[in-house]
């Protein structure tokens, strides 16, 4: 049931509770596709009407204001035809007289009851809004909270983060505490001795500062990423440490800098950087490792010179051969049932 079907219906009980026997004393009443029935009408009032749906009366003081009011049970929708429109639900919530029903016997509780079995109770309609509003302002809070919660992570404040429930749920109840810088780390030295030497003691704690504040203050992700890149010069393994296995599974190496106050930049340890930044070392493997092709993200060229790879030498190889060729000929004294075989072993080692 519509609300605007809620609220006439409203207003035809609020004129039953006023007063039950004005329509007992009226002389005519005109139905709508009902039978004409006399119910002795007063002077007062000449004329009432009946909608379709349970037989409620409606009076009215003048043909020219009369509508009827009729509803589609199956689809739940009421169509109104009035010769005014725009005066029709003022027409009845000005009424003063009472309405009655078709069935002199049916009373206020028997009325109210059908109107809940056909929609609900009645001011359900308004009920409804309130519900979808205080739905919307829920959402629109949540989403505020979480978007909150996102520019303060960009930007290194506290937050309120994830985190997961006994039950299972995903809450979004878990305080993360904000960025600052990090301990120093262990190495010491002051001059440059090689190509690589980490100078992490030459970076001072107010550069340490401000290199933070300028990392945190991009207003994006992908800005603080290409700051990452821009500092760190990826290339290849110089020397590998292989396991017990003899396994080894790190593919690649990485230089990184940081700037000093003058401009100059200075190689630094990986874990100097990390905290200087107070990154996450997930985090930064994530953001510097590189693609398929060395080249595309090779950030700065790698002038230290590498080592070489031991090969095996010419002249060992050969002198192997010579030996081989030396005992194949010591075989020929063997019988000649033999010599048919040492034929096609020595066939296959000489090529």
């Amino acid at each position: 049931m519509s609300s605007r079907s809620r609220r006439i219906l409203q207003a035809a009980l609020e004129n039953i509770e006023n007063d039950k026997n004005v329509c007992n004393e009226s002389s005519h009443c005109v139905y709508g596709e009902a039978d004409q029935k006399d119910l002795g009408m007063d002077s007062e009032w000449e004329e009432c009407i009946v909608s379709h749906i349970d037989g409620t009366v409606i009076p009215i003081s003048t043909t020219d204001e009369a509508f009827i009011i009729e509803e589609e049970v199956e689809d739940s929708n009421v169509e109104h035809t009035s010769a005014n429109p725009v005066m029709e639900v003022n027409t009845v919530q000005n009424q003063t007289t009472d309405v009655k029903t078709q069935n002199d016997g049916r009373d206020l509780d028997e009325v109210r009851t059908s109107i809940e079995q056909n929609g609900g109770t009645l001011g359900e309609g308004g009920n409804s809004s309130c519900s979808s509003s205080w739905s919307d302002s829920s959402v629109s809070r949540i989403s505020k909270k979480r978007l909150k919660a996102k520019k303060s992570r960009v930007a290194g404040l506290s937050y309120v983060g994830y985190k997961k429930s006994d039950d299972g749920k995903i809450k979004q109840n878990c305080m993360k505490t904000s960025r600052s810088v990090k301990e120093r780390c262990s190495h010491t030295l002051c001059g440059k001795k090689s190509e690589r030497s980490f100078l992490c003691n030459m970076v001072s704690e107010n550069d340490r500062q401000r290199i933070f504040k300028k990392f945190w203050n991009f207003s994006s992700w992908p800005e603080k990423k290409a700051f990452v890149k821009g500092l760190t010069s990826t290339r290849d393994v110089r020397r590998r440490r292989k396991d017990a296995n003899n396994n080894s599974k790190k593919k690649e190496g990485h230089d990184i800098f940081l700037p000093k106050c003058n401009g100059e930049r200075v190689r630094v340890c990986r874990r100097f950087f990390i905290n200087t930044l107070d990154l996450g070392e997930d985090t930064f493997r994530r953001w510097v490792r590189r693609s398929d092709t060395f080249a595309e993200n090779e950030t700065e060229r790698d002038d230290i010179p590498k080592r070489k790879k031991r090969t095996i030498a010419e002249g060992v190889k050969k002198k192997i051969h010579n030996e081989m060729k030396n005992n194949i000929l010591k075989w020929l004294a063997l019988p000649l049932r033999f010599l048919a075989i040492i034929a096609e072993v020595q066939a296959v080692v000489l090529t």
